[in-house]
């Protein structure tokens, strides 16, 4: 049985405010090392410390934890870790946005990945190369690590002052010997998402009897799709009973834009039932005259994704006090999205409005002319062009739009650590290198081809509206009004697609870095210890779209993307002191001097205070400031132009027949214009280079319990206050929000003005076909938003039963309750309370938690996981016009692993054991329709299994 020593009750107590819910206080293992005098260094100080004990809270996830929680990556992982909120990214987002495929990132305390500062072994790893400012979870082999801490304590002056949330660590093992080849298989209840792992670990070679140790891992990861129709949460963007109706004018059958206002020979108005191509298709009522077309039915809600990585490491033992290491990583990521068939009108053509989508009177498969029924009583040609429909099209035979995203990472680091001159030290030189590539693969259509331009012309360039007049629409061989197209219309279609790399990124990060530190003089109340360090890095950041991606030339797209190119070096020393000031009672001051090449000079100091009165009581507190300069993307990223993610009325235009007259809600009728109409309208964001530097000063003061060896509790505040937060506040933000405040919600229709702060973002024009006054595009840059202010507590509880013959019981919670998220825009000099209200990129919950039970006995072990999080405001009110909830969300995991001959392991587990849908939203930001997927699995109940053959 272990025996307590009163350092494991201090090593206990340190970590004692860290995940206790997940069993992660003080592992023996370590409590032995310990005992042996060694000093070790805990995220946060780069004092070694025989207690390991810090002022700083940190969170600690032992190897253990992570076989028993069944996670397969690092992204999931910290989906359940509670400081991890809202604010993030994951890479089902990336379904429709051109920005940032692929990519999955941290975000502590709800700051966003750009103040989420993700290490590997306590140093720094490449920034995505499609993002620049965060790192992208999915290149971490959740199979080489021994824990991970998670340092909640923001603006490091140890890492740097950029860690404005907090630091994440993930430390490799180190002097692993013997071998482990593992295989696990992940089956969903509900068919689609099943997953196949891999790994392999091979540690030889014992430092102290060898001299060296050689380690190397290779992980493996095959996720499958899920598509939209296979989770009736997700199979519809029509939802009559929840006021959501997403459904797009583009459809197939084609409509045809006329005199009468959009009309479909196939329509239940003319067909007397739904002859429109259900259930891709359909009219809304008996007398509809339009199809609208359910494009979320047709999309995979959660990405196909294939992923490998390797780790390798050597080191080598000098002599007694000195090492050499060797660290290589390299990762591979392949992620494919598949979104709705190309929408094709002059509403998704770049010239909005101006360059139409025309099927001339003479083909074949126009209206009346024997195989396409024609429109009773009205001329398909009475539109805006004689001669020609003007259809409004989805092209449903060129199939899914679909990119390949495929990451490449490498970091290779090579380093001296151990003890000299009485100083411990460890040095390294680094360099880091992530590059991306987008493919367009199937599905994009290129708007020049279709229309069948001459001279090579494309959008953007003069001369291009007159060149499709001349072309006289698109090729008649094209049946835009069925799902299917005989031999020479598919050739035609099949003439216009794109598949090609369209976009190239890559980051590179060099470094050199060292800190040392030692006990410099003996005081009263105990040793004073100080540490010393410096960093250099240089930065660079290329991200190239392909010419094709700045020409406006892909239907459907993200725009216009320009390039982002940008440098800097930086140039930080720091320094460290360990104060005793009586006995029992510790201060620590830290600071940070840094040198941005491109933002001049930067001091932050931290002060930390450890008191420990009794051996059952440990309070703690800290203070500091923080510094992040604006990435390379956020001032070089070239000015894009996209579409909203939701679609609106055009309050311009729909009131332009007076106030009470809406155009938009006429039935489909001649007022209703799909240019204007549930539209999405233009957005123009991109980087800026009057960007300011991001400040802050946090403060955060807690303490841990222990009354007894089995029993502890922990509790942390915390307050961060940022200036001149760097933001984009997201066009659909500004065009309207939760809080009322858009340029939409505060639209006057006597006036035609809107009140709103976003109202000088909002840039109008005149519509040359209409003669009205209507939004051109919404500017959404980079820019100094604002001041935010965030504040909680972290509370912890660990409680271990008395050792029974049946076996060890441990329980405990770990939960994160903000107290507040606010921010106050420069456009508002209001502070807006964000906890609890829908966000883009994810909700800021009021409270999350995670409460575990495990038993382990001898061979066997057993655990179980209760994962909660509260509700929030959702992001459109209801059909009563009152705000509706979100609600709250929980999952219960549970995991058992038996241990046969001490050389195989089999491990059985239940992922949402009682197959909880995600909460019902009624968000409009994404293209998943029914729930909002920054929070929302789709995957529901999943079974694994892994089995692993352990040798030596």
């Amino acid at each position: 049985m272990f025996k307590e020593v009163p350092i494991a009750r201090c090593l206990r107590l340190a970590f004692g405010g860290g995940v206790a819910g997940l069993a992660l206080v003080a592992a023996p293992a370590l409590a032995q090392d310990v005992q042996r005098g060694e000093r070790v260094e805990v995220t946060g100080s780069s004092i070694k410390r025989i207690d390991a004990e810090t002022a700083l809270p940190v969170t600690v996830i032992r190897r253990e934890d992570l076989d028993k929680l069944g996670v397969t990556t690092a992204a999931e992982l910290l989906d359940r870790v509670s400081s991890n909120n809202g604010g993030g990214y994951n890479a089902t987002l990336a379904l429709g946005d051109a920005a940032r495929p692929g990519f999955s990132g941290a975000s502590l305390r709800g700051l966003g990945s750009v103040n989420t500062l993700v290490l590997l072994n306590g140093r720094r790893l490449a920034v995505y190369a499609f993002d620049g400012g965060g790192v992208n979870l999915t290149s971490i082999p959740i199979a080489a690590l021994e824990r991970v801490e998670i340092l909640r304590d923001g603006a490091s002056a140890v890492y740097g002052t950029d860690a404005i949330g907090g630091v994440i660590n993930f430390i490799t093992r180190k002097d692993y010997q013997g071998g482990t080849i593992e295989a696990g298989y992940y089956s969903t209840d509900s068919k689609g998402g099943n997953s196949r792992t891999g790994t392999a670990t091979l540690g030889y070679g014992d430092l102290a009897k060898n001299g060296f140790n050689l380690f190397g891992v290779f992980d493996y990861r095959k996720q499958d799709e899920i598509g939209a129709r296979q989770r009736t949460f997700s199979n519809t963007a029509y939802i009559p009973t929840e006021g959501v109706n997403r459904l797009s004018s583009n459809s197939v059958p084609a409509n045809i834009l006329t005199s009468a206002g959009l009309q479909n020979p196939y329509a239940n108005k003319y067909q007397g039932g739904n002859g429109c191509n259900p259930p891709a298709s359909f009219g809304i009522s008996a007398t509809d005259a339009r199809c609208r077309f359910d494009y979320a039915s047709v999309i995979d809600i959660f990405n196909p994704s294939e992923s490998a990585s390797a780790l390798f490491r050597a080191t080598v033992q000098l002599n007694a006090n000195n090492q050499l290491f060797v660290e290589y990583l390299h990762s591979e990521n392949r992620q494919k999205f598949r979104v709705s068939p190309d929408p094709v009108s002059e509403s998704t053509t770049f010239n909005t409005g101006t360059d139409r989508v025309l099927y001339p009177k003479t083909g074949k498969y126009y209206p009346g002319n024997g195989i396409t029924p024609a429109i009773p009583g009205i001329a398909a040609d009475s539109g805006p062009v004689p001669g020609f429909a003007d259809i409004f099209w989805r092209s449903l035979s060129a199939g899914p739009r679909t990119d390949v995203a495929k990451e490449k990472a490498d970091r290779a680091l090579i380093g001296l650590e151990g003890t000299g001159f009485g100083w411990d030290y460890n040095v390294g030189l680094m360099r880091t290198q992530d590059k991306v590539t987008d493919s367009y693969v199937d599905g994009w259509l290129l708007e020049s081809k279709l229309l069948r331009v001459a001279g090579g012309l494309t959008p953007k360039q003069p001369g291009y509206s007159a060149a499709v007049v001349a072309a006289g629409g698109i090729d008649p061989a094209i049946n835009p009004f069925s799902v299917t197209q005989d031999a020479a219309g598919q050739a035609a279609i099949d003439r216009t697609k794109l598949n090609q790399v369209v976009r190239v990124g890559k980051s590179t990060r060099d470094s050199i870095d060292g800190r040392a530190s030692r006990e410099i003089y003996n005081l009263p109340a105990g040793p004073l210890s100080a540490a010393i360090g410096a960093e250099f890095r240089r930065e660079k950041f290329d991200d190239v779209p392909g010419a094709v991606l700045g020409s406006g030339d892909i239907i459907g797209s993200g725009g216009d993307l320009q390039p982002s190119v940008g440098s800097r070096r930086v140039t930080a020393v720091f320094g460290e002191l360990n104060i005793p000031i009586i006995k029992n009672l510790e201060a620590g001051l830290a600071g940070r001097f840094d040198h941005y090449s491109d933002f001049g000079n930067t001091t932050n100091p931290k002060l930390t205070l450890r008191y420990q009165p009794t051996t059952a009581l440990l309070l703690r507190g800290s203070a500091g400031t923080g510094f992040r300069a604006p990435t390379l993307v956020e001032l070089f990223n070239g000015v894009t132009q996209t579409n909203s993610g939701g679609a609106y009325d055009d309050p311009l235009f729909d009131s332009s027949n007076g106030p009470g007259k809406s155009r938009c809600n006429d039935a489909g009728g001649a007022g209703f214009n799909p240019n204007f109409c549930n539209a999405q309208l233009k957005i123009k964001q991109g980087g800026n280079t009057k960007l300011q530097p991001e400040k802050s000063h946090q403060f955060s003061a807690g303490f841990v319990l222990e009354p007894t060896r089995d029993i502890t509790f922990g509790a942390d505040y915390f307050y961060i206050k940022q200036k001149q937060q760097i933001a984009i506040i997201n066009g659909d933000t500004k065009l309207t929000n939760a809080q009322g405040n858009g340029y939409i919600d505060l639209f006057n229709t006597t006036t035609r003005t809107s009140s709103s702060p976003y109202a000088a973002d909002v840039i109008t024009k005149v519509d040359p076909f209409t003669g009205v006054t209507v939004i051109d595009f919404v500017s959404a840059q980079y820019e100094n938003v604002a001041e935010q202010i965030t504040k909680g507590v972290d509370i912890s509880a660990r409680y271990r039963f008395p050792k029974a013959d049946y076996g060890q019981f441990t329980t405990g919670i770990e939960s994160t309750y903000l107290i507040s998220s606010k921010n106050k825009l420069k456009a508002d000099p209001r502070f807006t309370e964000n906890i609890g209200t829908f966000q883009i990129f994810g909700p800021v919950v009021r409270y999350k938690q995670v409460i575990s039970l495990s038993w382990d006995y001898g061979p066997y072990n057993a655990a179980a996981y209760y994962n909660w999080s509260s509700g929030y405001a959702d992001s459109n009110l209801n059909l009563a016009g009152k705000q509706r909830q979100v609600g709250s969300y929980e999952t219960i995991d549970l995991s058992s692993s038996y241990t046969a001959f001490k050389a195989l392991k089999v491990t059985l587990g239940i992922r949402n054991l009682f197959d909880r849908n995600p909460p019902f939203s009624n968000q409009n930001q994404y293209f998943q329709v029914g729930y909002d997927p920054t929070i929302g699995d789709p995957h529901g109940r999943t079974y694994y299994a892994r089995l692993a053959y352990m040798f030596k």
